[in-house]
């Protein structure tokens, strides 16, 4: 496998690994989005549409949900060293 192809594979853990290595990850753009996905949920025209645009939020919602615990964790493993 060449570099190019691990690196395409592994695209998000850099991203990832930077945000947990920051003291405030900066969160504003992705909650926007998240808050758009909940207007959407609300008032689109179809039901799929509206479906859709709910579970894209949740999923957001996960992910903030999963970093705060992944950064609980960095601090407790940083606190006992």
């Amino acid at each position: 496998m060449s570099e190019t192809q691990k690196k395409a594979e592994s695209i998000g853990y850099p991203t990832l690994e930077s945000l947990i290595e920051q003291v405030n990850p900066d969160f504003s753009e992705m909650r926007e989005h998240q808050r758009t996905l909940l207007k959407l949920s609300k008032s689109a025209q179809s039901a799929k549409e509206k479906a859709s645009a709910s579970q894209a939020a949740l999923a957001y919602q996960r992910f903030f949900e999963l970093f705060d615990k992944i950064l609980e964790i960095k601090n407790k493993i940083m606190n006992e060293k």
